[in-house]
């Protein structure tokens, strides 16, 4: 049996972070929630197995956030861009991820966190 899979999602919303959440729990994952990027670097260690960001933030960019979470991952791991703005699936593009808009089918977000990360072993 695999270990439950710990998710970090940072979103400002409270109510679609507390959504996320539940859902996750309910499929028997152990979620973590951020409310920006700067407090989500806080969480971020090698037991993580797939981070949900969602695009529209204050505070530090999307292009620092995602140069600094590999150092305190380790490894390449599934992440996952959400997003009402259609201008989100653009950069997740640039760098490389998957994106999801809002809206979205919570299966649709399993899926994409099932995926193995760029650079991942095959």
């Amino acid at each position: 049996m695999n270990p439950p899979k710990r998710v970090l999602i940072i979103e400002d919303d409270p109510d679609i972070s507390a959504m996320l959440t539940e859902n996750f729990k309910r499929v028997g994952c152990l979620p973590l929630q951020a409310e920006n990027r700067n407090d989500a670097l806080k969480l971020m260690d090698d037991s993580l197995d797939a981070i949900v960001v969602d695009y529209m933030m204050t505070g530090m960019s999307l292009a620092v956030f995602m140069l600094g979470i590999q150092p305190l991952i380790g490894r390449p791991i599934p992440i996952v861009l959400c997003s009402a703005y259609d201008e989100a699936k653009h950069a997740a593009a640039e760098i490389g991820v998957p994106f999801l808009r809002k809206p979205f089918p919570f299966a649709a977000l399993m899926q994409a966190i099932s995926v193995p990360p760029i650079g991942s072993a095959k």
